[in-house]
């Protein structure tokens, strides 16, 4: 009989129609063989790793929902678009165990030929079977090699590509298994990763270079034999590539910064991403909470600025492609109050200016540099407003984090003003001590980036 929704207990919903009714209704032989679907005997494995045959789900045991007591399996399973055929399979598509019998090896050669189908039917489509949400470093998340000398994310890493030479400096302390997980694309056996029942609080870092890749406050059992976790530590810490091995169309996670292998990523996870990052312990190096992190673990040094200069939009946009800065933010500063609202800002009775707060890396954006930048991107000398923005709120405005950033922003007020550009112009910008910083609404957040466009650096 057809299993009933009760029985299906992984997220039925974020699998394709396709693979969903694969699980969920058992065919005959004739039928299954013009449709390439799994016969009647087949078992269904469900979200807990619980193998049921025409019925409720059988007692979970070691042995079986692990695969690891080496007797072949009956039938075959699909489960989250993965198809495991006898003795198991693992995330990469490599069949572990021989099964046995005729009518098992039709049956796993049917259940190949539904998957490719499908496969071959989402490649006519242009996306892969599992669509991850889009990780790749936006122009305000990270800048392209070619754009800039470093590459961040907005967590404060360099996530800069790593050199061959590094790399092969780095494989130097791999074991033959790990060599063979992040440079050859293997997969370990299920059920033999020395993190899968891990449930220490603590981060997982690549085992390769060291760049965070998942909190354990996003690990979940999720009956597969693998570490699996619901998000990255940050998005842009995974490379997403597309994976066309093996007959299917899935798609494969890299350590962003060394591109070594780790797993592949699948939509069946739990909430609140759907996803299920499946990972191989090889691939990754714990670190207990608590525990000092390794310097190549560990964020970039970085320091804070703010300036104000009319619209926050613009300003943001450009401050944020400037070379070094790790993230700008659109927010409120220099009102009467700690906490505030665009309308209220907008209504000139609150006193805050429009400002964004820069993240950069001294060592690439020094102080300085920013200063010059941010003098380029509006007009000085223009009191209370930029262009057609009047109001207060559109002040130009420096708030200094401390004594050497006042004494910088100072001085080179002070340069400026003797140059021909400023010589007949005065310039108003206010040097004032930051205080609170009340970050705008989500909607203002790169909003050019949202809405399509960008203001590109002045050239001069």
């Amino acid at each position: 009989m057809p299993f009933t929704d009760s029985q299906l207990s992984w997220p039925r919903r974020k699998l394709r129609p396709a693979v969903r009714e694969m699980c969920r209704t058992p065919l005959d032989s004739t039928e299954a063989s013009s449709r390439g679907q799994p016969m009647a005997t087949s078992r269904c494995r469900n979200y807990n790793g619980v193998e049921a045959v025409d019925g409720p789900p059988a007692a979970t045991t070691p042995e079986r929902s692990r695969n690891t007591s080496g007797r072949p399996r009956q039938g075959f399973s699909v489960s989250r678009r993965r198809l495991e055929a006898p003795g198991g399979t693992c995330c990469n598509g490599k069949i572990h165990g021989q099964g046995s019998g005729m009518t098992k090896y039709k049956t796993t050669l049917l259940a190949a030929a539904g998957v490719t189908a499908i496969a071959l039917v989402a490649l006519r489509a242009g996306e892969p079977v599992v669509k991850p949400p889009d990780a790749r470093p936006s122009p305000r998340a990270a800048k392209s090699q070619t754009d800039r000398a470093m590459t961040y994310s907005k967590s404060g890493y360099s996530i800069t590509p790593l050199s061959a030479e590094r790399i092969d400096g780095l494989a130097t302390s791999l074991t033959p298994d790990e060599r063979r997980v992040l440079l050859d694309s293997g997969t370990e056996r299920a059920g033999c990763g020395t993190l899968l029942d891990n449930k220490e609080e603590g981060t997982y870092v690549c085992r390769l270079c060291g760049l965070p890749l998942f909190s354990s406050a996003a690990k979940f059992k999720s009956g597969t034999g693998w570490p699996s976790f619901f998000q990255p530590f940050d998005p842009v810490h995974i490379h997403n590539k597309r994976d066309l091995g093996h007959g299917m169309v899935r798609v494969e996670t890299q350590c962003a910064r060394c591109r070594s292998h780790l797993g592949h990523v699948f939509d069946d996870g739990p909430d609140p991403t759907g996803l299920r990052y499946c990972m191989n312990s090889a691939a990754l190096r714990f670190f207990a909470k608590g525990v000092e992190l390794p310097s190549e673990s560990r964020p970039i040094p970085t320091e804070t600025a703010y300036f104000a200069g009319g619209c926050f939009w613009g300003l943001e946009d450009r401050l944020q492609q400037v070379p070094g800065v790790i993230s700008a933010v659109s927010g409120f500063m220099g009102g009467k109050n700690d906490k505030t609202s665009y309308k209220e800002v907008c209504s000139g009775t609150s006193g805050h200016a429009e400002t964004v707060r820069v993240t950069f890396d001294p060592k690439q954006a020094p102080y300085r540099k920013l200063l010059e930048w941010f003098f380029k991107f509006h007009d000085p000398t223009q009191l209370n407003r930029q262009g057609p923005d009047v109001g207060t709120q559109y002040r130009s405005a420096i708030f200094v984090d401390d004594d050497e950033q006042l004494k910088l922003a100072a001085g080179y007020v002070e340069e400026l003003q003797r140059t021909d550009r400023f010589r007949d112009r005065k310039i108003v910008t206010q040097l004032e001590k930051a205080g609170v910083f009340c970050e705008a609404e989500e909607y203002h957040q790169d909003y050019h980036e949202k809405h399509g466009g960008s203001c590109a650096l002045p050239t001069e």
